[in-house]
């Protein structure tokens, strides 16, 4: 036998149980927020619409999008936003360099892909936000219907 003393337990019975308590708090908290998100997140289905509004911000990925909803029926009409300009692109425009914006770039991707020139709709200037954006497409298109 050993005159050592006996070593304490590392978690106490009442330890123990408050980390097993905490840890099922977390476990629940996440699976509440996991299916509360689910619950959250509507998909509507796509109707037909006026136009097909194509905002500022991409270059490429958005004009597709609109490309196959055109070519789907959704609407006979896109508009493109021009998007904003870095301060750069506009040091070089007044040097006389274009440097083309998202929307031209987007409407040069549409007509390659077979969309008709007249199809397609270039708002006349760029914006700060998206809620100018839309507010400049409803302005610029004349389509103030609930349908786009």
């Amino acid at each position: 036998m050993s005159d050592r003393p006996a070593r304490p337990p590392l978690l106490r019975p009442t330890r123990l149980k408050l980390l097993l308590l905490t840890g099922a708090v977390l476990c629940l908290a996440v699976l509440a927020l996991a299916l509360t998100g689910r619950a959250l997140v509507q998909v509507d289905p796509l109707e037909h619409a006026d136009a097909i509004y194509v905002l500022g911000g991409s270059r490429v990925a958005r004009a597709l999008e609109a490309q196959r909803l055109y070519a789907e029926g959704y609407a006979p009409t896109i508009v493109l936003s021009p998007a904003g300009q870095e301060p750069e692109e506009v040091g070089l425009e007044r040097q006389g360099i274009h440097v083309p914006n998202d929307g031209e770039i987007a409407r040069e991707v549409l007509l390659r892909l077979g969309v008709p020139p007249a199809a397609i709709v270039m708002l006349p200037r760029a914006v700060d936000n998206t809620a100018q954006e839309v507010e400049a497409d409803r302005k610029s298109t004349r389509l103030n219907s609930s349908h786009v």
